[in-house]
């Protein structure tokens, strides 16, 4: 009897050792992604009869500033047909998650200048950006990585 139990015991032993180095072969790896292309999306919802007006002042105010600066225009804009927001435009993200470490980029900067430049004047740009702003009702921004496939 004492030598089943015995037996047992190492069969047990022997065992929880397997697992345990099972476990430790299987253990994950740190890895980083190659190459992410990272993006940033925003949500737009405009108050009511509001996207029109919006869309001009994007067309002739803020897309010229964005050439006028060289600053780089949306990879994608779409208008969306269901849900609750009403435009969804897809930044790159040019030096990936870096470029979040930005409180006012030097790309802010160059097209702000080019902007109160299209307007004429600093107050005019200012209250474009306020007439932008007034058909606003809501939005948000998520950050994206583009999906790798092997």
């Amino acid at each position: 009897m004492k030598t089943m139990i015995s037996l047992m015991a190492t069969f047990a032993f022997l065992l929880i050792c397997s697992i345990n180095l099972q476990a430790q072969e299987e253990a994950p790896k740190a890895k980083k992604y190659e190459n992410p292309e990272w993006k940033r999306v925003v949500y737009i919802d405009y108050h009511s009869g509001k996207m029109g007006e919006a869309m001009g002042i994007i067309n002739d105010y803020y897309r010229k500033a964005a050439k006028k600066a060289g600053t780089p225009m949306p990879s994608m804009t779409a208008v969306m047909e269901t849900g609750e927001y009403d435009l969804m435009i897809i930044w790159d993200l040019q030096d990936g998650v870096e470029d979040l470490n930005w409180d006012i980029s030097p790309g802010n900067i160059k097209w702000r200048t080019a902007l109160i430049d299209v307007c004429g004047s600093k107050e005019k740009a200012d209250e474009i950006m306020a007439e932008y702003s007034a058909c606003v009702s809501s939005g948000k921004s998520e950050l994206i990585r583009v999906a790798q496939f092997d």
